[in-house]
């Protein structure tokens, strides 16, 4: 079995899953963690004996990784050289782990904080990465994950699920959120679209066929009164004006990549940047005839525009890990340390 003197003269050996021997003072563990705190009190069976520097006391932790526990009573102790500068995402989330277990994470926080800096400018987040930031209760760090993850590549939550799959120290329950998260979020823009193409171009397109008043080329039969409808003609003939203007608006959106769905802009952030640039339809110029309908057509696609503008707004494409951790309801404290609506 491998041995490390964190403090040659301690009063504490924890035996790491049979695999390490750590040598530390049983006061730094006490000071920086609640859980040691709790294990070494004389109400728990390992509080009760109490070692010295010539006879220090073992305390067996099984279930721990070696790796990782060496790594915080490293940090814990303030041994920087023996620290390293940078490292993986999989050996940062065993760290994060045992952090995690022994609710340390404020005592570690500015081992925590340079070695996660690291990962900055990643360019790819991976489940290792958002689980240990999870795990080491960086919120900021947390709400930029996820926003980067939800706004801008998408494509990165399938893969972070499969390494969650293969991964048992992965935080499943941050995972889940983020892919969650995107999918409330996609399916409010999806409605918000939804009736500003589908809904109100099927409608307009439903009523196009009536009696046309007052348009070049389609004579009022009936001494060319203007009137909403006219109970004495024949036919209701297609209004031309009304049906250039829902062409015109499907038009923008397709141009924009709005819609349809299959040439939509890949990520969100481009979506949401798609809508806010859309600009309403202009008037083609036609002369508009006397049905209502088509006297506030274009008042109603700019409204549907503006509207779906403001839903994409709304969308609040990162998480808070305070509420996250609270099974997505803000904490009975009522206090998050990112700000969100």
């Amino acid at each position: 079995m491998d041995r490390l003197d964190v403090a040659p003269d301690g009063d504490l050996i924890l035996v790491v899953n049979d695999k390490l021997e750590l040598r530390v003072y049983s006061c730094v563990l006490r000071l920086t963690s609640p859980v040691f705190k709790a294990m070494l009190s004389p109400d728990f069976a390992e509080g009760q004996a109490r070692g010295t520097a010539s006879a220090p006391q073992m305390l067996p932790l099984p279930e721990d990784n070696a790796e990782g526990m060496r790594l915080l009573c490293l940090a814990l102790h303030q041994a920087n050289k023996d620290l390293p500068q940078s490292m993986p995402t999989a050996e940062l989330l065993r760290f994060a782990t045992v952090v995690d277990k022994y609710q340390c994470s404020s005592s570690v926080w500015s081992h925590s904080q340079a070695w996660l800096g690291g990962y900055q400018d990643s360019s790819q987040i991976e489940a290792f990465l958002l689980s240990a930031v999870y795990k080491l209760d960086d919120a900021k760090a947390f709400h930029r994950l996820t926003e980067e993850m939800i706004r801008l590549r998408p494509e990165d939550i399938a893969v972070v699920i499969e390494q969650a799959n293969e991964a048992p120290e992965a935080n499943t329950k941050a995972i889940d959120a983020v892919a969650t998260h995107l999918a409330e979020v996609t399916m409010r823009l999806e409605k918000a679209i939804s009736w500003c193409v589908e809904d109100i171009s099927e409608y307009m397109m439903s009523q196009w066929d009536h009696h046309v008043d007052g348009v070049p080329g389609y004579p009022d039969e009936d001494d060319g009164n203007l009137r909403i409808f006219n109970q004495t003609t024949g036919d209701n003939k297609p209004c031309h004006y009304l049906e250039s203007l829902v062409r015109l608006h499907l038009r923008a959106l397709d141009s924009a990549r709005i819609w349809p769905r299959t040439s939509r802009a890949g990520s969100l952030e481009a979506l949401i940047e798609a809508i806010n640039t859309l600009n309403s339809i202009e008037d083609s110029g036609s002369h508009v005839c006397r049905f209502c309908l088509c006297q506030n057509a274009i008042g109603s696609m700019r409204e549907s525009i503006v509207e779906m503008r403001e839903e994409a707004n709304k969308c609040s494409a990162s998480l808070c890990l305070n509420c996250v951790k609270n099974g997505g309801a803000p904490p009975l404290n009522g206090v998050c340390r990112i700000s969100h609506g």
